[in-house]
């Protein structure tokens, strides 16, 4: 079954509100409740592979403000997502997942942001309409 980030991003956000993450829309820029995390996923790299297959790297970006604007917080919520996506599975579709490195960076402003990447092979996406078959002959029977 294909996948794309789509899928992977409904996991994330699914698994963070299922752990009490107030997870907002990327479109909302200001006006929104701290604490809160922000997810985008996209493809880093995508490799055709022999045959029908493909290779996609997809990276996974969530940005935390916290309540209070200190670094104490975002180290909270750095903890809080390793434990989240690095000690258990990321089920998307039919797949499991599991999250081998976790980068993290506080901003300035007092902002975490933690990526990780997942690599999967899948087949090539198949648009070709084929000819609906209406008889099948077998052996010259009908």
């Amino acid at each position: 079954m294909r996948i794309d980030e789509t899928d992977i991003q409904k996991a994330v956000v699914k698994r963070l509100k299922d752990n009490g993450f107030n997870v907002v829309a990327d479109d909302v820029k200001e006006g929104f409740d701290r604490p809160a995390i922000f997810v985008g996923t996209y493809p880093s790299e995508i490799t055709r592979l022999c045959g029908d297959m493909e290779r996609v790297t997809d990276v996974v970006s969530m940005i935390y403000y916290p309540k209070a604007e200190t670094r104490v917080q975002c180290m909270f919520g750095a903890n809080r997502l390793r434990n989240l996506f690095m000690y258990s599975t990321l089920d998307v579709s039919d797949r499991c997942f599991t999250v081998e490195e976790l980068t993290n960076e506080i901003d300035e402003n007092n902002v975490l942001t933690s990526e990780f990447e997942l690599t999967y092979d899948q087949h090539l996406p198949d648009d070709t309409e084929y000819e609906e078959m209406e008889n099948l002959y077998i052996g010259g029977m009908d």
